[in-house]
């Protein structure tokens, strides 16, 4: 942090562990981004295809039900 602005620098960035999604996973979240797409472009809801995608991606992380309470709350 500098000056108060948290600052991003590869070396870090690379550190956070990125887990691979399986290749079925994978296509059904960009099916799912398609999909998001889409709806905005027309002024659609998307916000139920995001709590998807937000609930895959923290199986993919693994996460508890604390870490996703943690997060959902910083929304």
């Amino acid at each position: 942090m500098q000056n108060g602005n948290l600052q991003a620098h590869n070396e870090n960035i690379a550190a956070i562990p990125i887990p691979k999604a399986a290749p079925t996973e994978q296509a059904d979240l960009e099916k799912l981004v398609a999909k998001i797409v889409a709806l905005k472009a027309s002024g659609g809801d998307v916000s139920d295809l995001e709590a998807e995608i937000n609930a895959r991606v923290y199986k993919l992380f693994g996460l508890t039900p604390d870490e996703i309470k943690l997060i959902e709350e910083l929304k």
